[in-house]
Formats: C-alpha cells, sequence, structure tokens
C-alpha cells in the first residue's frame, strides 16, 4: 500500500513539473495528455492486480484479530443484554397474568466463550401486589412453575424475594 501511494505521490509530482517546464503549443498539449494516462494506470494498478489474482484485502484495510474480538464480544453482551430484557418483560407479563402483579424479574446469564446459559432467576416480590389468590396460600411453587415454563429452567435456578 505504501509503494502504491508512493509511485501515485511521484507521478503526480513529475507530471506537474513537467507541464511547468513545457511552453505552450501542440507539444505541450501531447505530452500532458501521456502524463495523465500514466497517471491512470499508476492509480489503477491494484485494480489490476486485484483482477488478476487472489487480492488480500487486508493489505488495503490491516485489522488486529484483537479490535475484532473486541467487537464480536460487544456485540454479543449488547444481544445478550436485549434478549435478557425481553425475557425478564415477558416473564413479569406472565405473572402479572397469573395475579402477580409488579414482580420484579431479573436474569443472570454465564458465558463460558461458547454459549450463554442462565445461571439464576431472582424473582423479587417487594413491590408486588398479589391478587386473584387465597390469603394463605403458598405461592412459591406457582411462582416457580410460571417462571421454569417460561425459561425452561429448573426450579433450583430460581430465586424468590420478598416475603411470599
Amino acid at each position: 500500500m505504501k509503494e502504491w501511494l508512493l509511485s501515485v505521490t511521484a507521478v503526480v509530482l513529475l507530471s506537474v513539473l513537467l507541464e511547468l517546464l513545457l511552453t505552450e503549443g501542440k507539444i505541450k498539449k501531447y505530452v500532458s495528455g501521456v502524463i495523465r494516462l500514466v497517471v491512470i494506470v499508476v492509480v489503477f494498478v491494484p485494480v489490476i492486480k486485484f483482477v488478476k489474482s487472489d487480492f488480500d484485502w487486508t493489505d488495503i484495510f490491516p485489522q488486529t484479530e484483537v479490535s475484532q474480538t473486541v467487537v464480536d464480544e460487544n456485540t454479543l453482551a449488547f444481544i445478550d443484554g436485549m434478549k435478557r430484557e425481553e425475557a425478564e418483560k415477558e416473564v413479569e407479563n406472565k405473572l402479572s397474568s397469573v395475579g402477580i402483579k409488579d414482580a420484579d424479574v431479573n436474569i443472570y446469564t454465564y458465558d463460558d466463550g461458547e454459549k450463554i446459559t442462565i445461571s439464576y432467576i431472582s424473582v423479587d416480590l417487594y413491590a408486588a401486589v398479589i391478587t386473584g389468590y387465597e390469603e394463605n396460600i403458598i405461592l412459591t411453587e406457582k411462582i416457580k412453575e410460571t417462571v421454569g415454563e417460561i425459561l425452561t429452567v429448573s426450579e433450583d435456578k430460581i430465586i424468590i424475594y420478598g416475603g411470599v
């Protein structure tokens, strides 16, 4: 890439110098035409190399693996966060539909490098309003069943806070 840039710069500087030195007339017109052709050829040499052989884009746009990895990890973390938020909202809506309104659901995940798995799910009932149930009924099983149904996790990964 550096060689190509140097050759383009040299040819352009040479052409400017020649045009300044030549006097007006027919010769200057022909020399200017030839110089323009040379500049065009020098500029399009990489295109010709690309067409004739396997062109390596890293020669033009070098990238380090570290920056690519960081972008990928950031993108995956962003997608993971969005999916987690969607799943949390879905569980909260389902709990609301079965009579447990304003429950706060948080999903905690673990990334082992190959896949993202759910570590545990917390359901905070501190601000929740329980409707439609008798006073003495224990809701823990109903909550665990509802959460496990949506997220397909075992009940031992579901932690309930807030005095049910």
